[in-house]
């Protein structure tokens, strides 16, 4: 049995007590009167005749007016008395914590899995009266047996969930609380919700904690930036020259992580593992492409930061990174962040899924197949080849058309993210991907909505194309660099070709030559293929040599033309930034027959393991893909792709991505303790009412109390006076 109050603020009621005490303090006293003293003993035998037998209650007057007070504030307090269901001896609601934090393990079970077995053991008592009800309870409630009467087929559909587990959210205890009150309607029932922590005040609910009280260390968060105090001194000179903020190519990443021990403090050694590459690849890159490095610092210990919870910081400055992989490395794939204790073990406990913590890196995961198809070995694609490789992780196949037959030809117009074409047209166009026309041949490009015509030449050093034509997304970031004689500009060339834009709506203007003819175009196919035209060779410019700007652009087009392949909620690529069940989107890539989604490590959960793995297989691939991130931990997408070889042939390989879903801060506080166990849409009034609650409602007793005493005063005030 348990007491509780619905409106606390009706308590403020009682300053009504001591109000009543300090106006009987102030009271004014008696005035003096001179009267007979013959009067005073006709007024004492008549009161000896007339004996009032209860006037000893006449001193509790304050009392009883005090009393009142108490009663009317407890009044508007709503109180109640809940009282448990132990006894199992009615209509029952279970509703059974499907959270984050009862995937713990314990004594080699889940809390999850054992509290499966408690409402097995409640379910022994159903009988044709006393049916069963059992809700899940995540983010959402899932209502999975309604008023069952038979035992056993409650515990065969019970023990079902346990291969499913508990899932990767926090647990909405109002929305279940709605929902058991909803199947119950009128009528009497008891409520127990099986969880792994205690309330304060269960309300009138019978809670039964699964929780062994365990410790918990948890990486919460996890970060990187860039600090002014770890640069590179290109110079040699080891002077800064005060523009090392605005330059961040001579910054160097540091990352931080901070540590929560829960119900525990220690000190602690942290640790990351860095997996990263020294260089650039020329192939699609692989798990095996990267070099794996740790990083241990200065143990440190946690400090107080809130009851029950220790925190700490650490700094892995470049200074370690560097002395742990051997000198600079040019981009990573992720760091993972996890402890030691002083004894030098990994620092793991029975909650797994926050014990570690991926930042990734930013584009390092999108993998791209492009094809460079042109005849001129000392063309464009010289420059575009090596550009591309460096600013992405690009699997690059170069085509010279004249060594291949015109069958061969057509087989490579599909199964590529960006297809560039040097100085040539495709006799048939690709059904998927970018495209890249660089110095295209004369021409109608209807498709396209724009047209070529003759070469042109610029005489003396060349134009230079001005950053305030640039007002096109290709062009973001790019800024004028003063080149020979004082000339400001993003680039010079000195021949282009006569392009004209015939339909404005396909085709988008990105900068002009002479002001007239389009330079640099790109726009969109009724069949949503993407392009960019560059109406010149970049062997007659000065582009690929402008470091500061070309390889922003080309990262800029690929950013625009080709989809990234994960996608956030709101659409846009958010590298390690992602929430329990967020939906995502997966851009499938061309030529894919399955689509692998895995979460957790091991052996899959069937299996006795934690790994869920999700199989699109069978089914449309060519569009993209929604996915809703319902647990925490490391996903690992593997899309399996059907390549053309240049022997004719297909063969099937594999690109892998990786995404981390952050574990919810509360699931990961062992030291949870709940506040008031209550509804999340109902009103106190309909709780108060019933609506199928064991709870005895008091306010009938004390009203009968309150009219009580009042009578009593009355009494007492009468008797005196008559």
């Amino acid at each position: 049995m348990s007491f509780g109050i619905m409106a606390g603020l009706g308590l403020l009621g009682l300053i009504g007590i001591p109000v009543l005490i300090i106006i009987y303090i102030i009271k004014p006293r008696y005035q003096e009167r001179k009267i007979s003293s013959t009067y005073i003993w006709k007024l004492s035998l008549k009161y000896r005749k007339r004996r009032i037998p209860l006037q000893w209650l006449k001193s509790l007057l304050l009392i009883v007016q005090c009393i009142i007070v108490a009663v009317l504030a407890f009044l508007l307090a709503k109180p109640y008395i809940g009282r448990a269901t132990n006894s199992y001896d009615f209509r029952k609601v279970v509703i059974i914590d499907q959270s984050a934090s009862m995937m713990t393990i314990e004594e080699g079970d889940s809390r999850f899995n054992r509290a499966i077995d408690a409402a097995c053991e409640i379910a022994e008592t159903a009988t044709d009266d006393n049916t069963m009800s059992v809700i899940l309870c995540s983010d959402e409630a899932n209502v999975i047996i309604n008023g069952y009467n038979d035992p056993g087929q409650i515990q065969k559909e019970l023990k079902e969930w346990k291969a499913i587990g508990a899932k990767g959210t926090e647990a909405n205890y109002g929305k279940a609380i709605d929902e058991a009150i909803k199947l119950m309607g009128s009528t009497s029932a008891g409520y127990v919700l099986i969880t792994d922590h205690d309330y304060k005040d269960p309300g009138f609910f019978e809670v039964i904690n699964v929780s062994k009280g365990t410790w918990n260390l948890a990486v919460d968060d996890a970060w990187e930036d860039v600090d002014d105090q770890e640069f590179i001194d290109v110079n040699g000179n080891g002077v800064k020259d005060g523009n090392e903020k605005d330059n961040p190519y001579y910054l160097e990443k540091i990352f931080y992580a901070t540590y929560y021990s829960y119900n525990k403090q220690m000190t602690i050694t942290p640790c990351a593992k860095i997996v990263y590459q020294k260089a650039s690849m020329n192939e699609a890159q692989t798990d095996a492409d990267y070099l794996t490095a740790e990083i241990v610092l200065p143990s440190m210990t946690l400090i107080e930061a809130g009851e029950n919870t220790y925190a700490g910081t650490a700094r892995f400055s470049y200074e370690y990174i560097r002395g742990a992989i051997g000198g600079r490395f040019t981009s990573y794939k992720s760091v993972e962040f996890y402890a030691k204790d002083e004894s030098g073990n990994v620092i793991s406990d029975a909650f797994t899924d926050d014990d570690k913590y991926f930042v990734m890196a930013d584009g390092s995961n999108d993998k791209y197949r492009v094809l460079l198809m042109g005849n001129d070995a000392e063309g464009s694609l010289w420059y575009l080849e090596s550009m591309l490789q460096s600013v992405s992780t690009i699997y690059v196949e170069r085509v010279i058309p004249s060594e291949l037959t015109a069958v061969d030809l057509n087989k490579k117009n599909s199964g590529y993210d960006l297809y560039v074409y040097d100085g040539c047209q495709p006799t048939k166009m690709p059904n998927d991907g970018a495209v890249w026309f660089i110095n295209p041949p004369a021409g109608n490009y209807a498709d396209f909505g724009f047209t070529i015509g003759q070469q042109q030449s610029v005489a003396g050093s060349g134009a230079k194309i001005n950053v305030r034509q640039a007002g096109h997304s290709h062009m973001a970031a790019i800024s004028e660099i003063e080149g020979i004689r004082g000339i400001k500009g993003v680039f010079a060339y000195t021949k282009f070709l006569e392009a004209t834009i015939q339909n404005s709506e396909i085709a988008k203007l990105v900068t002009t030559a002479d002001s007239t003819y389009p330079l640099v175009f790109a726009g969109e196919t009724d069949n949503r293929i993407k392009f960019t035209v560059f109406s010149f060779d970049l062997k007659f410019t000065d582009f690929p040599l402008v470091f500061q700007n070309f390889p922003i652009m080309v990262q800029n087009i690929i950013s625009n033309s080709v989809e990234h392949t994960i996608l956030n909620g709101a659409g846009r690529p958010a590298y390690g930034d992602y929430v329990i069940n967020e939906e995502i989107t997966i851009n499938v890539k061309p030529n894919c027959t399955e689509l692998l989604i895995s979460v957790g490590e091991g052996e899959l959960v069937e299996d006795g393991g934690s790994r869920v793995d999700t199989i699109f297989n069978g089914r449309d691939l060519s569009k993209a893909v929604k996915f809703t991130l319902n647990r925490g931990g490391l996903y690992t997408i593997t899309q399996t792709l059907n390549v053309l070889k240049e022997d004719g042939t297909y063969v099937k390989e594999t690109v892998t991505d990786q995404l981390f879903v952050r574990c919810n801060s509360v699931e990961s506080n062992f030291a949870l303790e709940g506040d008031i166990l209550t509804s999340e849409e109902l009103s106190d009034d309909q709780i108060a009412t019933g609506s199928g609650m064991k709870k005895d409602l008091i306010y009938k007793y004390f009203a009968a109390a309150l009219l009580l005493l009042l009578l009593i005063e009355w009494g007492l005030q009468y008797r005196e006076q008559y």
